[in-house]
């Protein structure tokens, strides 16, 4: 049987060879049995696990290179492990156990394997605790998480523009900047020579560029999914001729470089600046002001000391070296996509995603419309039978078996224009005897509303307080009328109402009845609420003013009061004679 010419066939054997694979992780033997597997035929075999282990191991021996790898670039060997802690769900595999197990173990045979955590949730959870250390919506205690450089990242550039040195050997013009395990993120300044001459900067219009390629410094055969170690190339631009560079010779522009590696492991130069060193003259320090007060043979000796500087000759100013930056332009040509294809792929992902969106409305659209079918037919027999005619309602049962059978049939398939075209034709029919239910379970309550405001108001107005004594008795009467009118046509209207059959649309609905409440609220407020007129201010009379000789006589028992206490009064005096009448 060819079992690869039937792609069928061939899926139905590798379900079943998983089936075994499985089995045989903790058993020794199992059967593989597959029925009518091509040609109405049928396989069946018995795996043992030593065939099975025979069979697997060269994949299991893939395992030692990772691992071998990963101890030299942390520089260490196996004795020096403590402990590995295994994490994802391909540990769970006992060759695989059994092969780390044997790798790591100590020199008396101990093992160092570990299972302490959730093998398949521990990635999940170490990413989720470092977005929470991140984000500054939440506040958990900080770990240390530092990441590393996994594959060395060097700089290449032309020998041709790099000055020569001065014992005459070729510069090395490759450099690795970043070297595995380098922590991540992390950044660089570099300095680079650019050798130039006077026909370079006039071919180039007085500017040249500085172009720097970027490489893994591994071989293709060691990174994966890629064709080559190629990162991308860097250009430096506006290298141009300083005026301070006044030396003889070919000239040399001093290029400082700054290399970024970021916390996703991609490199960029994040700036360039060209370097000018220049002799300056040095600013004099300004003398403090001395104090006034000193003596006067101090200042006759420092006034001799300036005569004779004056004297001098004048001295040459002090230089000192001054570092100017001048910003270039660094162009970045990586091996990322382009632009252009950039923008394609985005619009295809837009295309799809509405696409997604449009078949997401349509089954909401076609729910609705069966759910719809499914409540009006329950209605119709329950609660709306005596809104509805019977024949409105058997055309109306109809018409839902119909769409029913639809939608399990030919509407299937539906567009979401259609389902929501037949469910706008259903809510035409359906929607009016549902209003008319609605109304009549609602009037009640808003006619139970009118009544008590109407005779909320008859009270307050046939009470005894004063509370509208201020209000003129024609406005008074103003609001019995207006509130016995609105009585009378909400008695008539409800009078109406119950006469009138219940599949009839209503001559007034609830919104009307409120409306009308709302009317006779508006009316009666306004006159009822008027505040009551501020009461009349009593004018104050002024006090009467004392006579001359009240206020003379205040004087002197103020100066009698200062020359000696004022006389006690006569207890026996205070007592009235047992005698004496009192009136």
């Amino acid at each position: 049987m060819n079992i690869r010419a039937n792609p069928k066939a061939l899926f139905r054997l590798r379900q079943a060879c998983e089936k075994v694979k499985k089995i045989l992780s903790a058993n020794s033997v199992t059967l593989l049995n597959v029925e009518s597997l091509l040609d109405d035929k049928d396989v069946s075999a018995q795996v043992q696990k030593a065939d099975y282990s025979e069979w697997v191991k060269p994949l299991f021996d893939r395992l030692v290179a990772p691992v071998t790898r990963a101890l030299k670039a942390a520089g260490m060997e196996a004795s020096e492990i403590d402990f590995v802690e295994l994490v994802g769900g391909s540990t769970r595999i006992p060759a695989v156990k059994e092969f780390l197990n044997e790798y790591f173990k100590g020199p008396n045979g101990e093992q160092k394997i570990s299972t302490t955590l959730n093998q398949d949730e521990a990635v999940a959870r170490g990413c989720a605790l470092q977005c929470a250390m991140i984000s500054p919506v939440f506040k958990v205690r900080d770990f240390a998480v530092q990441d590393w450089n996994t594959f060395p990242v060097s700089l290449h550039w032309d020998p041709s523009i790099v000055p020569p040195s001065k014992s005459g050997e070729i510069p090395d013009t490759t450099i690795e900047v970043f070297a595995t395990g380098n922590s991540a993120p992390s950044a660089k300044v570099l300095t680079f020579y650019r050798a130039m001459s006077d026909d370079e900067l006039a071919k180039h219009n007085g500017a040249v560029s500085f172009d720097i390629d970027a490489l893994y410094g591994v071989g293709p055969e060691a990174l994966p999914f890629v064709e080559n170690n190629y990162i991308g190339k860097f250009s430096v631009r506006g290298i141009r001729k300083l005026a301070s560079d006044t030396t003889e010779g070919p000239l040399k522009a001093v290029i400082k470089l700054k290399a970024r590696l970021d916390g996703s492991n991609i490199i960029s130069l994040d700036s360039a600046q060209q370097i000018e060193e220049v002799l300056v003259p040095e600013e004099e320090k300004k003398e403090e002001k001395k104090d006034e007060k000193k003596d006067d043979g101090k200042s006759e000796q420092k006034g001799a000391e300036a005569m004779e500087t004056d004297e001098a000759p004048p001295a040459q100013p002090k230089m000192k070296k001054v570092t100017r930056k001048h910003d270039l332009t660094i162009i970045s040509a990586t091996s990322a996509l382009s632009q252009e294809l950039l923008g394609e792929w985005r619009s295809l992902e837009l295309s799809m995603e509405a696409g997604d969106r449009l078949v997401v409305d349509t089954a909401e659209r076609r729910n609705q419309l069966e759910e719809y079918v499914y409540h009006v037919r329950g209605q119709l027999e329950m609660a709306w039978s005596d809104f509805v005619t019977d024949a409105d309602r058997e055309a109306l049962n109809a018409e839902l078996n119909e769409m029913e059978d639809w939608l399990y049939g030919d509407g299937e398939d539906a567009t979401k224009s259609v389902y929501i075209e037949k469910h706008d034709l259903l809510k035409k029919k359906g929607d009016p005897i549902a209003a008319r239910f609605r109304d009549a379970e609602d009037r009640p309550r808003a006619e139970k509303l009118f009544r008590e405001y109407c005779n909320s108001v008859a009270i307050s107005l046939s009470s005894d307080d004063d509370r509208y004594a201020h209000i003129p008795s024609t406005d008074i009467d103003k609001v019995r009328d207006e509130v016995t009118k609105k009585l009378g046509w909400l008695n008539d209207t409800i009078a109406a109402l119950h006469e009138s059959p219940k599949h009839v649309n209503p001559t007034v609905t609830v919104a009307g009845i409120n409306r009308e409440r709302e009317a006779l609220v508006a009316f009666v407020t306004p006159i009822l609420n008027k505040p009551k007129p501020a009461p009349p201010k009593k004018e104050e009379t002024p006090a009467p003013e004392p006579s001359a000789a009240a206020a003379d006589q205040k004087p002197a028992a103020a100066e009698a009061g200062e020359g000696a206490a004022a006389p006690e009064p006569n207890a026996d005096a205070t007592k009235e004679a047992p005698s004496m009448d009192v009136d």
